[in-house]
């Protein structure tokens, strides 16, 4: 009877882990770009799970073997626009060329650095664009991130994976992802969106918070 017992629990415990591992994560907040909603060295739990991540739920994200936790500011389809007010996202998804005309105050992501920016399109699945460098310079990024191999330019040529292109279009949906501290957060405004496969999950709540 005891044996038994044992053999149930032994067999519950299982259970429960393997529960655990295949639809939560913790996740350790290693900054400050999410205060003051998740302070540094804060433990998260993440359900995973394939998510439509809506405005303003915080989410987590993997690029180069490494999770990150924002908050989701631009929807696909959205266009954002950050100013000294805010900012503002429209749920418009443009048919034809979706590119505004440039403004000139308005840096590449690589130099963004806290300034701002205007009407910045986030991708949607089956959004064509046509490669120039404008373009390159506000999405480049994320489509190596989504192909996984490195733009060249070759006598005003452009090539992905070695192969000539002269357009893109994107084979999922795009999220714009920002940290709650403006202020101290590598995010969205310095490299674009992140693609839906890259989201693994979603914040439930805090486990653990360090004591100050």
């Amino acid at each position: 009877m005891v044996n038994n017992n044992v053999l149930y629990i032994t067999i519950l415990l299982i259970l429960i882990l393997l529960t655990f591992k295949f639809f939560f994560m913790t996740v350790k907040v290693t900054s400050n770009s999410m205060e003051k909603t998740l302070i540094n060295n804060t433990t998260a739990l993440i359900l995973k799970r394939n998510i439509k991540p809506f405005n303003d739920k915080i989410v987590v994200y993997e690029i180069n073997n490494q999770n990150f936790l924002k908050r989701v500011k631009g929807k696909p389809g959205d266009t954002i626009r950050i100013n000294k007010l805010g900012i503002e996202a429209h749920n418009e998804i443009l048919q034809n060329m979706i590119i505004s005309t440039p403004n000139r105050n308005i840096e590449t992501f690589s130099e963004f650095n806290n300034r701002f920016l205007d009407n910045y399109v986030v991708p949607f699945k089956g959004l064509t664009i046509p490669l120039n460098k404008q373009t390159l310079s506000i999405y480049k990024h994320l489509i190596e991130i989504i192909e996984g191999c490195e733009f060249e330019e070759i006598e005003n040529k452009y090539y992905l994976c070695n192969s000539k292109i002269s357009k893109y279009t994107f084979p999922e949906n795009t999220y714009y992802l920002m940290g709650d501290n403006r202020s101290n957060s590598r995010d969205s405004r310095y490299f674009g969106a992140i693609p839906a496969s890259k989201i693994k999950g979603e914040y439930l709540f805090t486990l653990f918070t360090p004591r100050e």
